[in-house]
């Protein structure tokens, strides 16, 4: 297996010999990578307030965009 440093040295090396278009793309491909690498969000819970207060709701955002998509999916774009 090659060692950290030699990759990271390879890759900088790499880099240099790119044109400024395709410098954009490898950023674009490190920020999804690194995205990917991340430890998944917490899931937010939606708070009420008011008169909503002391009802009690768990749906969570992803619940909500979940629901969101199911309910409109069937939508015609024709028709909006």
């Amino acid at each position: 297996m090659v060692a950290l440093t030699q990759v990271k040295q390879h890759i900088s090396e790499a880099l240099e010999k790119l044109p400024p278009e395709s410098l954009v793309e490898v950023l674009q491909f490190v920020e999804f990578l690194r995205y990917k690498a991340a430890p998944p969000h917490p899931k937010r819970i939606v708070q009420l307030y008011g008169l909503w207060a002391n009802i009690p709701f768990d749906v969570t955002d992803d619940d909500l965009r979940q629901l969101r998509s199911q309910a409109t999916k069937h939508f015609d774009q024709d028709e909006i």
